[in-house]
């Protein structure tokens, strides 16, 4: 008998061990609140979505988006997020809490990737450079709902989005695009900076569609209708028919000369390069964009032996072109600024007048022994260039480096 009673009272103490066990364990286990809570379900007013006393999901007051337009004003815009305008708001909310703002089920990019996998591909591979608001946030660019502005969901019109942080916070943009002289004609587009750069991820430097050279040449692949509306060359033509290319033209940088947004400069050019073909007054600072690479020297110097081939003896003929009282020749008068079949860039004709009449210069390069001075036709380390000619607007000007 004493044994049975030991016996009942050492099951009733381990049930009880047990029993304690169990409910601290459930104590410790139990499920914390989530950081963010819809406020019907924080303040226990489960009535303003359920019906019954004991909610569940099928006695909902009415069905989404009506249950949430109760509280919730209606978005409305000209362009719709599919979700939202398919009233599929708990695609991307849960309705009770969330470790999330905005009750979002996944925090952003991710509940965005849900659905835009080719975004997160390229957002993910380790080859493209990433745009940065595109990695933080996708909503610092788009409006998750509605947008007036963009069937790309944007919060504003492209430049104006672009500019608030690449000019305002001085990022990669120097220039104020409303306030520049002259401007390239895509940044005022619908598209603007998207025309030419990508706002997720791209395999080129400065978020670059393209290299730099293929994507200007991608709308200079025609006669294009300036800014001030002129007809510019067909570029990609001009490249393809003259072989030797200009040194920012063979790095296949466009912006070594150019500023791709605008710039106060002709042609939006980086820096002064004279618009006219002649001019009365030499003035070096008209020639600085010239000046970033070549020597300013050689246009300054009436004799030289050293900085120039194209001299008379020692007399600068770059000097004396240039250097004039009157018809003082521009750089553009004797050389192609892109590209040229003939060395040093020298043009085959200028066009002259109103009428843009093409002139032949008929330029010549002459070639001489360097050890007899005898004439010779193909160049190589004895057969130097000794001088050249031209033929001129009425007769024929000839030039010796070499004069005895």
């Amino acid at each position: 008998m004493e044994r049975n009673i030991l016996s009942l009272l050492f099951f009733v103490t381990l049930f009880s061990l047990f029993n304690s066990y169990t409910q601290s364990q459930g104590t410790t286990q139990s499920k914390q609140s989530s950081k963010f809570q819809h406020e019907p379900f924080a303040n226990k007013k489960c009535k303003s979505c359920h019906e019954s006393g004991a909610p569940c999901g099928n006695d909902l007051v009415s069905l989404a988006p009506e249950l949430c337009l109760n509280c919730h004003e209606k978005y409305s815009g000209m362009y719709s997020h599919s979700p939202s305008s398919s009233g599929e708001c708990l695609f991307c909310h849960n309705a009770h809490e969330s470790e999330y703002d905005f009750l979002l089920k996944e925090d952003e990019p991710d509940i965005c990737y849900a659905c835009h996998e080719q975004i997160k591909e390229k957002m993910n591979d380790d080859q493209n450079s990433t745009h940065t608001p595109a990695v933080d946030n996708c909503t610092i660019c788009h409006t998750p709902h509605v947008s007036d502005t963009s069937s790309k969901l944007l919060k504003k019109n492209v430049k104006s989005l672009c500019t608030e942080c690449h000019f305002e916070e001085d990022i990669t943009l120097p220039i104020d695009l409303d306030r520049v002289i002259h401007k390239h004609r895509p940044v005022e587009s619908e598209t603007s900076c998207l025309h030419c750069h990508a706002p997720h991820a791209t395999f080129f430097d400065s978020h670059l569609l393209a290299e730099p050279l293929d994507l200007c040449l991608h709308c200079h692949d025609k006669e294009v209708t300036a800014y001030d509306g002129a007809t510019l060359v067909n570029m990609k033509e001009i490249l393809k028919n003259n072989t030797i290319h200009h040194g920012p033209i063979k790095e296949k940088n466009c912006s070594g000369c150019h500023s791709p947004h605008g710039s106060d400069f002709y042609r939006i050019l980086l820096a002064e390069y004279p618009k006219d073909f002649y001019t009365d007054t030499f003035d070096k600072n008209a020639y600085n964009l010239c000046f970033n690479c070549h020597e300013s020297a050689v246009l300054q110097e009436r004799e030289t032996t050293t900085l120039t081939n194209f001299r008379d003896g020692k007399r600068n003929l770059h000097y004396l072109h240039i250097n004039k009282s009157e018809k003082g020749r521009t750089c553009r008068a004797c050389h192609e600024i892109h590209a040229s079949n003939q060395f040093n860039h020298i043009r085959e004709s200028v066009p002259y007048g109103k009428i843009k009449w093409p002139l032949k210069l008929q330029y010549e390069a002459q070639f001489a022994d360097v050890d007899n001075g005898i004439p010779c036709n193909m160049p190589n380390a004895s057969c130097v260039k000794s001088g050249g000619s031209c033929v001129a607007c009425h007769n024929t000007k000839f030039y010796e480096i070499f004069q005895k």
